[in-house]
């Protein structure tokens, strides 16, 4: 699965204040409304000294907008309440007078009803803009990561064990007989099975794995951290609990699994992908429900040219004898391999 980069169309003064608007939301809720208030005495003091000739209340929205698009709805509501009483008190001292007192009250509602309204339409417009945000990254059959942000979640995880020398597995995994689920039962059925699945993924692996629908019924785990033997004191134990939790709730379908363990990741995450997307196939070419994997002490090869591996029969759950260095057809040949296929549990 290829990543996905896009070129930005933003304009260099549009990007830095993109940035400085993401660096201000990662801020403390506290120090935001600290800001605001901040500002909001400021402008105060200005629209004070600018006398009755000049109105400085446009410049309330500064605070008002920034507190609620960073920090949240009613957290801006509170500052436009602020700006509203300060722009006031501002005007109350400079000693513009009306033809009644209650104008002044009149006139802070109505100032009040601006800013609130300003308020409420940019901390709506962010809440819904983050909705969005999180949905485009999401599968929406299982809500796991959708293969887009998989990508670019697993590109900072390759960058970062790269740079310190850190072992990284990535699982593949495929749903044997899933197309009999769907033709003999519908795809309603299918879906629940998906979502069944998924759910068990999210139970059965770590909080610092990413667990991705990468399409159909593949799906992807990226395990970093994970070593060959970590991986595979774990991978069978892993199988066995997805394929119960499956079977248990009635599907007759059992899983296949390619594992590429990289004890030094390579340059681009597509290679890592390749890799256990190739492993797994082999598993399942070889006789389903399978686990089939494969260590990399050095980057490995480009494995786009590779031939696609020739199914090969088998009635047995695990090969009898280990494969060679090279591998067979389907195995990624150059690269050292420490052991083919995962020995049983």
């Amino acid at each position: 699965m290829p990543m996905i980069s896009e070129k930005d169309p933003l304009k260099p003064s549009s990007r830095k204040m993109n940035k400085i608007i993401h660096y201000l939301a990662k801020q403390p809720q506290s120090d935001l409304m600290a800001i605001g208030i901040i500002g909001v005495i400021l402008i105060g003091y200005a629209n004070h000294q600018a006398g009755l000739e000049f109105s400085a209340s446009i410049f309330y929205l500064l605070p008002v907008s920034l507190v609620s698009w960073c920090a949240g709805r009613r957290e801006g509501f509170f500052i436009a309440l602020c700006s509203s009483v300060s722009w006031y008190v501002a005007e109350f001292y400079a000693g513009r007078d009306f033809s009644h007192p209650l104008i002044y009250y009149w006139n802070l509602a109505v100032m009040f009803g601006f800013f609130f309204i300003v308020s409420f339409t940019l901390s709506g417009l962010n809440i819904a803009l983050e909705k969005e945000k999180k949905l485009a990254r999401l599968d929406p059959l299982t809500g796991l990561a959708n293969p887009r942000h998989f990508s670019e979640l697993a590109a900072r995880e390759v960058e970062r064990c790269r740079r310190y020398r850190h072992p990284l597995t990535l699982i593949y995994l495929d749903c044997d007989n899933f197309k009999y689920i769907n033709d003999q039962f519908g795809h309603q059925t299918g879906d629940q099975l998906l979502r069944l699945l998924a759910d068990s993924l999210r139970s059965n692996t770590r909080s610092t794995d990413i667990v991705a629908r990468m399409g159909g019924d593949e799906f992807a785990i990226l395990m970093p951290e994970t070593g060959e033997q970590i991986l595979l004191r774990a991978l069978e134990r892993l199988k066995d609990r997805l394929v119960k939790t499956l079977q248990d709730a009635g599907y007759p379908v059992t899983l296949s699994l390619g594992a590429a363990i990289y004890l030094f990741p390579p340059e681009s995450v597509d290679e890592v992908i390749r890799a256990a997307d190739r492993l797994m196939f082999l598993a399942k070419n070889r006789g389903k429900n399978m686990i089939q994997h494969q260590v990399f002490d050095l980057p490995p090869m480009d494995v786009r040219s590779l031939p696609n591996p020739a199914p090969q029969s088998s009635s047995e759950f695990w090969p009898a004898a280990p494969l060679p260095s090279a591998g067979p057809p389907g195995l990624l040949p150059g690269s050292p391999v420490k052991n083919s296929a995962s020995p049983p549990a």
